[in-house]
């Protein structure tokens, strides 16, 4: 699996996109994200799918030297859960 996120404060939140990628022949049938212990997706994907990608506009809260963690957890379609986490600090 093949994790990508950016993230980048707006005016209320943070801006998100997460792209997942698998390798080989893996295939994805479920994917969760959560930002700061807050769920933002928990996705079934039926069929399940090679690629995956999901934007997220103003989420959670932002604020100056505010601490971040975003996790995000792909299930292939054999049960084995892959993972990526990103922590990040607002700017002053």
């Amino acid at each position: 699996m093949k994790f990508k996120t950016s993230h980048a404060r707006s005016v209320s939140g943070n801006n998100i996109v997460v792209s997942i990628e698998g390798e080989h022949d893996e295939q994805m049938i479920q994917v969760q994200v959560e930002l700061d212990g807050f769920t933002l997706a928990d996705d079934s994907l039926q069929p399940p799918l090679q690629s995956y990608e999901n934007s997220f506009s103003g989420a959670g809260d932002a604020g100056p030297l505010m601490e971040h963690k975003l996790v995000v957890t792909a299930t292939t379609s054999d049960n084995v859960a892959h993972g990526s986490t990103t922590i990040w600090t607002d700017p002053i």
